[in-house]
């Protein structure tokens, strides 16, 4: 009897990590759709406030798929759609075509944390929360 409670033990933590990756970002679309502040940002390991007049930074994305991306008091208007298999947020910008990957390292009721990685190779970490 305990042999078989430690193969189906050991089965089922065989199985959980796959079957946690598959629902980790089943409700990602209806909770990124909302207002969500920049409170802070991580280089290196390193979490800093937002930089001087980047304070009121935000984004914005409705249920239809539009993204709004507030940056220093320039507006700029997208797109964005996620793919749930990899966990990325896809965002594209409606003038430039310019396409900005995030990718989701961990949403709540309140707050999120995307990842992007700049022009220099470095992963920057985006902390935002529901305005």
């Amino acid at each position: 009897m305990k042999i078989i409670l430690k193969l189906t033990f050991t089965f089922f933590l065989f199985l959980s990590p796959n079957f946690v990756k598959s629902q980790t970002y089943e409700n990602f679309e209806k909770h990124i759709v909302k207002e969500w502040k920049l409170e802070s940002y991580e280089i290196n390991g390193q979490i800093l406030p937002p930089k001087s007049g980047h304070e009121s930074d935000k984004m914005i994305f409705t249920e239809d798929h539009k993204a709004n991306s507030i940056n220093n008091g320039i507006s700029q208007i997208g797109t964005w759609n996620f793919d749930k298999e990899n966990g990325i947020l896809i965002v594209v910008d409606d003038n430039y075509k310019f396409e900005m990957k995030l990718k989701v390292i961990s949403f709540a009721e309140n707050n999120c944390v995307l990842e992007l990685e700049n022009p220099e190779n470095q992963k920057i970490r985006l902390n935002l929360i529901a305005n």
